[in-house]
């Protein structure tokens, strides 16, 4: 798969790829919806995480290599700039955090290039451990390297309210997940390729029993785990703003006036605010 030619499951060229189909349509529609929902955002859906890699993996193997690439690099960055509107970046007045959502959505469109440029190579197990790897490689690297740390582009965020499933962060770190999610992208892309009893239960089956493992030994570490009543208890407390005062905080700070400026300090320094600053434990002083 690292030209534009069709490979039959047993390596045989059956033809070029077509330019474009009403299938790469969907494809590419199912995948950037999914994509744009698994942000970590407001708007987040777990879900969504696993679903976006199925779709894009689809429409990237079976495109032209002149379409898949650029198209998968501008999903991408579509990705970055809904994050950005997520939490109030100002793309358009910032040049900063425009190139930032450049060069991140080149970045995280590494792998899915990778795939499909590398992945007609390989055999059956690097098929679905190929894209899975090169995804958790770069979530490493990215929390490595970046300023921002682990903060941006980490599937695990997504998932957090499944507490059985962020079990396993604690054994292997959060990259776990987005290895997991991207192992059953590659997993179904693999039976939907060469679609027979015999994958569905060997490559489906495998990786639905590795889940299922996964699930189970987080469920017990979340039952049994957990330290005896008896065990000395350190309580801890978070305050929490209410949703008025984040709201109005949200609109008048943003990355593109950071550090505010004294007319956003007045601002946040009204009668009204100061009521609502009181309501989780009093105005300081400075306001």
């Amino acid at each position: 798969m690292t030209d534009d030619h069709i490979n039959t499951p047993s390596g045989v060229r059956t033809g070029q790829r077509p330019l474009w189909t009403p299938q790469a349509s969907i494809w590419l529609a199912a995948g950037l919806i999914a994509l744009l929902l698994s942000v970590g955002g407001r708007w987040s859906l777990p879900l969504a995480a696993w679903i976006a890699p199925i779709f894009l993996l689809r429409f990237s193997r079976m495109s032209r290599l002149s379409i898949a690439i650029p198209v998968l690099v501008a999903l991408c960055f579509l990705q970055m700039v809904w994050m950005g509107l997520e939490y109030a970046v100002d793309l358009t007045n910032n040049p900063t955090s425009f190139i930032l959502a450049v060069m991140l959505g080149s970045i995280f469109a590494v792998p899915y290039v990778l795939d499909r440029l590398l992945v007609g190579r390989l055999n059956d197990l690097g098929h679905l451990l190929f894209f899975p790897a090169a995804w958790a490689g770069l979530e490493f690297a990215v929390g490595v390297i970046l300023p921002a740390g682990t903060s941006v582009g980490m599937r695990a965020f997504t998932q957090a309210e499944n507490l059985a499933l962020v079990q396993v962060v604690s054994l292997t770190g959060p990259y776990t997940i987005g290895f997991l999610i991207g192992l059953c992208a590659t997993t179904v892309n693999h039976i939907w390729r060469e679609p027979s009893r015999r994958n569905l239960m060997r490559w489906g089956g495998a990786y639905a029993t590795l889940l299922f493992l996964v699930m189970a030994s987080g469920e017990a570490r979340l039952s049994f785990g957990a330290r005896p009543l008896s065990a000395p208890v350190v309580k801890v407390a978070g305050i929490t703003s209410p949703q008025p005062l984040r709201q109005q905080a949200r609109e008048l700070v943003t990355m593109a006036n950071f550090p505010p400026t004294a007319e956003v300090r007045a601002a946040l320094a009204t009668p009204e605010m100061k009521a609502l600053y009181a309501e989780v434990g009093g105005c300081p002083g400075h306001c």
